[in-house]
């Protein structure tokens, strides 16, 4: 008998099947995790301090206010970041074709997303408890006085918490934004990628040409011909071309004025700075400001 009532269906766009992790850690600052990868979703969230994580070849920084995502089988890895990080990590299995939107992505989370989140950890924490067994056993179990349905809430939470995120107004960061080192090793020979790696671990410092062949016990002239051979340009050129790759993504950021970006990358001033800068990419820093507005 047909009463006249129509019923709708949950349409289950985005569907948590499985959770295996969730956990907040307050980490030392010589914090290293070696890294892993696997068949399911990984986040990461930083609280408070900064990490460099590994995604496969590449390294970024996630700062406090955060959110990075690790797609399945993605290997990564996490270190402390000069200091020590307050670190939130879940993981689970959820196949839903929405998920791809969050393939090599970085977050800041508002006061509202950090609410679910801090609500979706709350419970996850109420609800499980560590295995005790050593690895390669790995996850959760339920713990046995969890609160009435604190499970099924925090899956609830959790696919709160992601949709909330898909339906975000301000846009993601893409991670390349936030790369640590954009060399690659297969590039270059194994002499000029480590003099590379070396200038972009000091990009805040400042180095001389003597300064940086002493570094790796070669002559001056041999480290020119290198750059020129494989590079096409100078060494200060080039240093100075990794320092205004930094400088764009500081500008982009907008956490810093342009004499503290000036100072941050080891500019001998900020005329210097913001002439260099008009020299290379044909804008002033306040120009590129504004074209990224």
């Amino acid at each position: 008998m047909r009463d006249g009532f129509v019923r709708q269906k949950n349409d289950r766009l985005l569907s948590v099947e499985k959770i295996v992790t969730v956990f907040y850690k307050e980490y030392g600052k010589d914090f290293v995790f070696a890294g892993e990868s696997h068949d399911f979703w990984e986040f990461t969230y930083i609280d408070k301090g900064s990490v460099k994580f590994t995604a496969d070849t590449r390294e970024f920084l996630l700062k406090g206010g955060e959110i990075a995502f690790h797609k399945p089988n993605e290997f990564h890895k996490l270190a402390a970041d000069k200091g020590p990080p307050n670190v939130t990590v879940a993981s689970f299995v959820c196949n839903s074709d929405a998920m791809k939107l969050f393939e090599n992505k970085i977050f800041y989370l508002t006061s509202r997303e950090r609410a679910l989140l801090s609500e979706f950890l709350n419970e996850g924490l109420a609800a499980f408890e560590p295995l005790t067994f050593q690895p390669p056993i790995m996850g959760m179990r339920e713990k046995a006085n969890a609160p009435f349905a604190a499970k099924q809430l925090t899956f609830n939470l959790l696919e709160r918490f992601l949709i909330t995120l898909l339906r975000r107004s301000e846009p993601a960061i893409r991670r390349e934004s936030r790369s640590v080192s954009k060399i690659e090793k297969s590039d270059y020979p194994e002499e000029v990628y480590n003099i590379l790696l070396y200038l972009e671990e000091n990009v805040s410092g400042k180095l001389s040409v003597n300064e940086i062949a002493d570094r790796f016990s070669i002559s001056e002239s041999k480290l020119k011909k290198l750059f020129w051979e494989h590079l096409g340009c100078g060494v200060i050129a080039k240093f100075n071309d990794m320092k205004l790759r930094h400088a764009k993504v500081l500008i982009r950021e907008k956490n810093l004025n342009f004499t503290e970006i000036s100072e941050a990358l080891g500019f001998s001033s900020v005329h210097y700075f913001s002439r260099l800068f008009k020299k290379k990419t044909g804008m002033t820093p306040s120009e590129y400001l504004s074209s990224v507005l």
